[in-house]
């Protein structure tokens, strides 16, 4: 059971890594992260999937959470849909 569980989370990292690697290569957006309904989409930071979006960087991206009142530590699946187009703006104005 232990073995299936390291599995399952090995194979969530992965996939959370791959969400970070898509915005930074621009093979995806913010917005198409945010639409999507899988586990590695809901439960990459935030924060992280920001400084990922070329053009942002660490200390914009943590100015914007910080304006906006969410979290460092806020995953993309805990956001309201209001953050979230509030966000989708501010990573596109960065396109």
């Amino acid at each position: 059971m232990a073995v299936d569980a390291t599995l399952r989370l090995e194979t969530l990292r992965r996939g959370i890594q791959q969400v970070q690697a898509d915005l930074a290569s621009g093979a995806t957006t913010l917005a198409a992260v945010f639409a999507r309904d899988d586990d590695a989409a809901r439960f990459v930071y935030v924060v992280k999937a920001l400084e990922s979006v070329p053009g942002l960087g660490k200390v914009a991206a943590r100015a914007h959470l910080a304006h906006l009142g969410v979290s460092e530590h806020a995953q993309c699946g805990d956001l309201d849909d209001d953050v979230r187009r509030q966000l989708v703006a501010i990573s596109e104005e960065r396109a």
